[in-house]
C-alpha cells in the first residue's frame, strides 16, 4: 500500500506542478497515464491473486481436507478432516452418537443442543478419568521400577568385586567368537 501511496503522491505533484505552470495538456496526459497504469496494475494484481488463491489457501490450511458424512441422532452432517483421519472421525462420531442416544433415551424431551452438551460433558469426564488413571499407572510403574532398580543394586553389591570384570571378559570373548564365525 505504501507503494500505491507514493505513486499517488508523485502523480499529484506532477499534475500540480503542470497546472501551476499553466500546462494543462501535460497535466491531462499525466492523469491519463497514471490512471491507465493504476488500472493495468490492479488487473494484474487481481489476476495473480486469483491464480494463487486456491494453492495458497491449501498451503495455509495444511493441505486439502476431505469431507466425511456423519450421523448424529438421525441427522446427517458433513464434516471436514485431514486425509487419513476419516476412520478416526467416523469412530468418534459413532461414539458421540451412541452417547447422545443414551442421554436422549434417559431424559424427557430434551433439545438436541442439550443432549449434545450433556454428551460432551460426559465424554470429557471419561477422558479426564482415563488420563488420571493413566497417570496413576505411570506413577505405580515408576515406583515399581525404582524398587526393582534398588533390588538389582543390592543383589549386585553382594557379588564378588571381580565378578563384573569376569562377566565383561566372557561377553567380549563371545562377541569375538561370533565375529570370527561371520
Amino acid at each position: 500500500f505504501s507503494v500505491c501511496g507514493a505513486f499517488a503522491v508523485g502523480v499529484m505533484a506532477i499534475i500540480g506542478r503542470s497546472v501551476g505552470a499553466g500546462d494543462t495538456q501535460r497535466a491531462r496526459q499525466t492523469l491519463v497515464s497514471a490512471l491507465t497504469f493504476a488500472v493495468t496494475a490492479g488487473l494484474l494484481v487481481t489476476a495473480v491473486g486469483f491464480a494463487v488463491a486456491e494453492p495458497l489457501t491449501q498451503l495455509l490450511a495444511g493441505g486439502a481436507d476431505t469431507s466425511e458424512e456423519i450421523r448424529l441422532l438421525g441427522r446427517s452432517y458433513t464434516v471436514s478432516c485431514q486425509p487419513g483421519e476419516e476412520d478416526g472421525l467416523t469412530r468418534a462420531a459413532a461414539y458421540l452418537d451412541l452417547a447422545m442416544q443414551g442421554i436422549q433415551q434417559r431424559g424427557n424431551t430434551i433439545s438436541a443442543d442439550k443432549v449434545a452438551l450433556m454428551a460432551a460433558l460426559n465424554i470429557s469426564h471419561e477422558l479426564i478419568n482415563s488420563r488420571d488413571s493413566e497417570r496413576a499407572l505411570q506413577r505405580d510403574f515408576e515406583t515399581r521400577l525404582t524398587a526393582l532398580d534398588r533390588q538389582l543394586d543390592a543383589a549386585l553389591s553382594q557379588l564378588p568385586a571381580d565378578y563384573a570384570d569376569q562377566a565383561k571378559a566372557r561377553a567380549a570373548e563371545r562377541k569375538n567368537a561370533s565375529e570370527s564365525n561371520n
